[in-house]
């Protein structure tokens, strides 16, 4: 959801990178998002429909191993 000012202003500091950012809204997109290679993941804690824990919990589940920065 772009209209997070937090969410906003990571990525305006991001474009000027050569990385390449996908978003996701919750996290079964976050976790279907996974089946391509990524350095590493950012997340708030409080997600709309969990918590960063509960999406460290879904990727290990699926035996993702991507780092998590919350």
């Amino acid at each position: 959801d772009n209209t997070n000012p937090g969410r906003r202003l990571l990525q305006a500091f991001l474009n000027e990178t050569n990385l390449t950012v996908q978003q996701a809204g919750t996290i079964a997109q976050a976790v279907e998002s996974c089946k391509q290679p990524f350095d590493a993941i950012v997340a708030e804690f409080s997600l709309p429909d969990g918590s960063a824990t509960a999406l460290m919990e879904a990727l290990s589940l699926k035996q993702i191993s991507i780092p998590v920065i919350v």
